[in-house]
């Protein structure tokens, strides 16, 4: 819990430094050299694991990519009531917020390892199904990885569906 709240920090940090000047947020803009200057080879490939998550099942809603990328002893802490534990949770997660946005583009604005823990910053943008309305949204993600595989997954930030 120690190096999340590490990880956080160094986020909010980031979000804060970057946000202030154009020429600040250029640095986000490849997230896998983000922290390139630090970073070992195991959490390199940490990160593309996560990038290619995030892209395979946002953008292009390749739901299946949990049995994949995540371990089959996978642990979501989602928030939403009634989610399955489990791979199938996250699918399930997927599914109802497919169900309810259509067109999401997700774009991660920066990737920082840690260890075994990745964390990422993304804006996104999509319609609402119901009412045409276009939305707009931004997510921070954890992700704890062993051996190539995504174990563990917290995730804040949805966009609001009046």
């Amino acid at each position: 819990m120690k190096t999340i709240r590490s990880i956080y920090m160094v986020g909010a940090l980031c979000l804060f430094l970057f946000s202030s000047s154009a020429k600040g947020l250029e640095k986000c803009q490849d997230p896998l050299n983000f922290n390139e200057t630090v970073i070992s080879k195991d959490q390199k490939a940490n990160k593309k694991v996560v990038l290619r998550f995030e892209d395979e099942f946002k953008n292009k809603a390749n739901l299946d990519i949990v049995f994949e990328l995540m371990s089959e002893d996978f642990t979501h802490h989602s928030t939403i009531p009634g989610i399955p534990p489990g791979r199938e949770g996250l699918k399930a997660i997927g599914q109802f917020v497919f169900s309810m946005i259509s067109n999401i583009k997700v774009k991660v604005e920066f990737v920082i390892a840690d260890d075994n823990i990745v964390a990422t910053r993304v804006s996104a943008t999509g319609v609402n199904i119901k009412t045409g309305e276009k939305l707009q949204w931004t997510e921070n993600h954890f992700y704890r990885l062993k051996k190539g595989k995504i174990v563990e997954w917290w995730g804040e930030g949805r966009p609001s569906l009046n």
